[in-house]
């Protein structure tokens, strides 16, 4: 557990340190769509909501802007770990971050479809289980 806590937490300096250094840059409208696969509309708009950017695309970045890389992948292990928890502990990860087995099964085919927002509610709730000893109430 404390493991998956660890690597979501370097996602997230890692995530925060890929868009510094993009906003830093300044990345060129062409750039951006030649590395992202997105159109300047979605430039604007992840730059207004940061939150939406998708684990892929801060790898994209990251590979552009020469920054080593080895956390962005691992999001991949999110959902299988949170599928061999105890029950408990899935159905408390399941109500804080409103999933339930359809959107795991989601983001368990395509680490894309994650959302910051949960990841952020899972590392916490995770932590907070591994500081309580494993006990889950």
């Amino acid at each position: 557990m404390n493991e998956m806590v660890q690597i979501l937490y370097s996602y997230f300096r890692f995530r925060s340190a890929v868009l510094r250094t993009a906003s830093l840059k300044g990345i060129s409208h062409k750039t951006f769509v030649n590395v992202t696969g997105l159109n300047i509309e979605r430039k604007y708009k992840r730059k207004y909501n940061p939150e939406s950017w998708k684990p892929s695309e801060i790898h994209k970045l990251s590979i552009e802007m020469g920054l080593p890389n080895t956390v962005t992948r691992k999001i991949d292990l999110v959902a299988p770990f949170i599928m061999d928890l105890p029950f408990l502990v899935k159905q408390k990860i399941f109500k804080s971050c409103a999933l339930d087995q359809r959107k795991l099964n989601s983001r368990l085919r395509n680490a894309d479809n994650w959302q910051l927002n949960e990841l952020e509610k899972i590392a916490f709730l995770l932590e907070e289980i591994h500081r309580k000893g494993g006990s889950i109430m």
